[in-house]
């Protein structure tokens, strides 16, 4: 079974958060890791100034899960541009 992102590298803060998704976004395709980065540092910046413990935990489950999806979509997608090469060959 492939193990989850969080569970490779469990970000408890929410700088190591921001690190780890800044990470993230290196794996994505070139095209849209503009877009993503400056999400990334949107939602840090809007987020930058919240004090509840539970809600800071809140936004890094949140932002864990979202991280996750994004990358199986574009690995899967990715994986699937690449059959279609194969077969069209």
């Amino acid at each position: 079974m492939v193990q989850s992102i969080a569970m490779q590298q469990s970000p408890r803060t929410p700088l190591t958060l921001y690190r780890f998704l800044l990470k993230c976004v290196r794996k994505l395709p070139e095209e849209t890791q503009k877009h993503y980065k400056h999400h990334v540092k949107q939602a840090y910046a809007s987020h930058c100034d919240e004090t509840d413990p539970q809600r800071i935990q809140q936004i890094i489950d949140r932002a864990i899960q979202d991280a996750e999806w994004l990358m199986k979509k574009v690995l899967n997608k990715k994986q699937t541009l690449d059959q279609c090469r194969c077969l069209s060959y």
